[in-house]
């Protein structure tokens, strides 16, 4: 057959003969939810995801079968009745054969999956995973290497660790004379990494079975039976090509392996057109960073014009006063911080711990704040956060739900305020009819926001975006339970009227006692600009709100500039603090896996 996947290469047919260069027999097991690659609830199992072109069972299941493999165990479980008919339905497979054995009883561990599929050998095999990519030529390394010692049980194993994607996720080994001495992800001494690819002797298939059926669940389990008995080689293999697949990250990473490892224009072809090369214009055009600036610059534009009619020597006579003061103000925003975290937890059932929570809370709000993307340029980051205890449709589902809630309750407290405003504050007939149409419209529209956060609109917006990303292939559209939205609705209410204790505190270190009147008017003013006007951070809209309250409630002018620059200090405080936080972060597990 010709080879899909390196063209003029390797060629099976003229080493069958010789079966002391090949193995003949493989398990690949393809029965788990694959929720480490954060798609459960997604209609396309993670095996059948296509990379480079090709499924990625269907990569492993041709990828052995370069190298001279020639019958297939594949294992099945939690997606059996999805996977077996399409890869049946493959016409790269067919002639090849593969016997699909389903494991009921997958959820045990895949070491349950890897002795179903190991007990139909007799003879020697390969086992891999099937979010496990390699060059042909890597598995013919391990292979010829194997033969050294046809007796023994061997893992291939990468000595290359300054090329390893993600060290804090990979499976790390500590060799002895050749030999495994330690395995695992946790371990702090190693020399080596598993790639994911073994061999085992004749008459291990009967042995593996033996050790799951005693209790050994995990394939790393019963791979330590075999440890502490005869031992396992630590094959390693010289010049590894190789990656594992349990994230979009990881994906990503792979696309970039497959065009190293297959560079002719025939192995080319099959990578999808996202990653092909492409004449791609500078990411420093001129037309593209004036695009980018425009918010910034409406914003700003909206600043000036404020300032045009206020006495600036007055202003900077109050702002002198302040001093240490303004700290006061900064503090106060950690009480919507943790109320805005609450509503994410609620969202995701709380399977994230709460202080890696407040983490995303405030780093993700960081870069909403600097990145001009109306105020969401921080929720890609959150997502690939959050992706650490989450499965991809959960925590990307989870932040569009809370984006719709925040407009929710952001309409909803503005339309709260505003009718507020309407008994306590004295104001014209015509400000009187306006704050009345202006309360109407923010309640039908938080009621309409409402309807759509809870129907299968917000997982349609994700799917289409991940999509259009390349992150997945399908996604089921569900929506949230009725009694976990409100909750979270109730936690994000409790964020905006926290939002009053700033006011005040703003009021207060500026010299004023405002009542209460005063304070859920300018909250409202804020709240109905930020509704109509998408800026990042708010950039001039807060300060026009800001104004418009204060103008009405007869403050002088001087204070509109001194109050809005306090609440924009407040502002940039807490992204240069979330930025900061993060690259802290970033630069300490940078140094730890440096140590490792």
């Amino acid at each position: 057959m010709n080879s899909v996947l390196q063209p003029d290469t390797f060629t099976p047919e003229k080493n069958l003969a010789d079966n002391q260069k090949t193995v003949l027999n493989a398990v690949i097991l393809a029965a788990g939810k694959s929720s480490r690659f954060r798609e459960q609830g997604v209609l396309k199992p993670k095996v059948l995801m296509k990379l480079g072109g090709l499924r990625l069972l269907e990569r492993a299941i041709l990828t052995l079968h370069e190298t001279g493999v020639r019958h297939f165990r594949i294992v099945v479980g939690a997606y059996k009745d999805q996977v077996v008919p399409e890869m049946k339905g493959i016409e790269r497979l067919q002639g090849i054969d593969i016997e699909y054995v389903e494991c009921e009883n997958y959820e045990l561990g895949n070491g349950v999956t890897f002795a179903a599929g190991a007990a139909g050998f007799n003879d020697s095999f390969l086992l891999t995973m099937s979010d496990h990519i390699f060059s042909p030529s890597t598995v013919q390394d391990f292979i010829q290497k194997t033969k050294q010692a046809p007796e023994l049980p061997a893992l291939a194993c990468d000595a290359d660790l300054e090329n390893v994607f993600d060290m804090d996720d990979a499976t790390k080994v500590s060799s002895r004379d050749g030999f495994i001495h330690n395995i695992g992800k946790e371990i702090k001494e190693f020399d080596l990494v598993d790639t994911g690819l073994f061999y085992f002797p004749d008459g291990y298939g009967s042995l593996i079975a033996e050790k799951a059926e005693q209790g050994a669940h995990s394939v790393s389990g019963i791979i330590q039976h075999f440890i502490d008995g005869d031992g396992v080689r630590a094959v390693v293999l010289d010049n590894a090509q190789w990656q594992d697949v349990d994230d979009p990250n990881m994906r990503d990473e792979a696309e970039r392996r497959l065009k190293l490892m297959f560079p002719t224009p025939e192995a080319a072809a099959l990578l999808p057109e996202a990653t092909t090369a492409k004449a791609v214009k500078p990411a420093s055009d001129f037309s593209k960073k004036v695009k980018k600036s425009i918010p910034y610059l409406l914003g700003l534009a909206i600043i000036a014009a404020l300032l045009f009619y206020v006495p600036i020597d007055l202003v900077g006579e109050s702002l002198a006063l302040i001093g240490g003061k303004v700290f006061l103000v900064f503090s106060v925003a950690i009480l919507w911080i943790v109320t805005n975290t609450l509503c994410t937890s609620t969202l995701v059932r709380n399977k994230v711990p709460f202080i890696d929570l407040l983490y995303n809370n405030i780093t993700g709000e960081a870069y909403n704040t600097i990145l001009p993307l109306a105020s969401v340029g921080g929720e890609p980051y959150r997502i690939q956060h959050m992706t650490n205890w989450l499965d991809l449709h959960t925590a990307s589902r989870a932040v569009v739900v809370e984006r719709l809630i925040r407009a929710i309750t952001g309409m909803l407290f503005a339309a709260v305020c505003l009718t507020f405003t309407l008994f306590l504050v004295d104001m014209s007939n015509a400000v009187f009819t306006t704050v009345a149409v202006l309360a109407a419209v923010h309640y039908a529209a938080s009621i309409g926001i409402m309807w759509l956060a809870l129907s299968h609109a917000p997982s349609k917006m994700v799917g289409f975006v991940l999509k259009k990303f390349k992150m997945l292939e399908e996604y089921r559209s569900e929506p949230i339970p009725t009694g976990r939205f409100f909750a979270a609705t109730g936690w994000k209410f409790v964020s905006r009227i926290f939002s009053l204790v700033e006011m005040y505190a703003i009021f207060a270190i500026l010299g004023y006692d405002p009542s209460m009147a005063d304070i859920i008017t300018i909250a409202g003013a804020i709240a109905v600009s930020a509704s109509v006007f998408f800026m990042p951070a708010g950039l001039g809209v807060n300060e026009l709100g800001i104004a418009s309250a204060l103008t009405i409630l007869g403050y002088p002018t001087a204070l509109i500039i001194s109050f809005s620059v306090v609440r924009r200090a407040s502002v940039i405080f807490w992204a240069l603090l979330g930025v900061a936080l993060h690259a802290t972060v970033m630069v300490a597990k940078k140094m730890a896996m440096s140590k490792a």
